[in-house]
């Protein structure tokens, strides 16, 4: 398939330069958007981080200290695990929601509509879309890490 717009080489085979150029006067024009989008951005998903491993410290330290300081038993190991992959479904979803919301917001200013940094908010509309294609992409990266584990066992 062909586009016809973005970045092409032309006939000559050489790369379009220009289109750093284009792409900055694109910025440049709506920067304050762009910027309070990113800070939106980076400020929820650090939230995220940080709960998520609050949470797992928390429930680290609530073991052991349950546990009397001895090593925590099988069921309080599986229930660590079990909160650790709670939380990071979680985070996952915030961070693909917001990328989506960025990426829709790219799309409305290329095609020409007015946009607010409250777009990084608008990938909530495909968040089944976005948890099965992470859900994909997290069973290729596991797939993937066993072949390449396999060998070098």
């Amino acid at each position: 398939m062909a586009y016809t717009d973005g970045p092409q080489a032309s006939s000559t085979g050489t790369v379009r330069f220009e289109v750093i150029s284009e792409a900055w006067q694109k910025l440049s024009a709506n920067m304050t958007p762009w910027i309070l989008a990113a800070l939106i951005f980076f400020a929820l998903t650090g939230a995220a981080y940080v709960g998520y491993y609050f949470t797992i410290f928390t429930a680290a330290f609530a073991t052991v200290a349950a546990s009397g300081g001895n090593e925590p038993g099988v069921g309080a190991n599986l229930f660590l695990q079990l909160i650790g992959l709670v939380a990071g479904i979680v985070i996952e979803m915030v961070y693909l929601v917001l990328l989506a919301g960025m990426v829709k917001m790219a799309l409305k200013q290329l095609r020409g509509q007015a946009i607010a940094p409250g777009d990084v908010f608008s990938g909530t509309s495909h968040i089944v879309p976005l948890a099965l294609g992470g859900l994909l992409y997290g069973l290729g990266v596991v797939i993937g890490s066993v072949l390449c584990v396999i060998p070098g066992l």
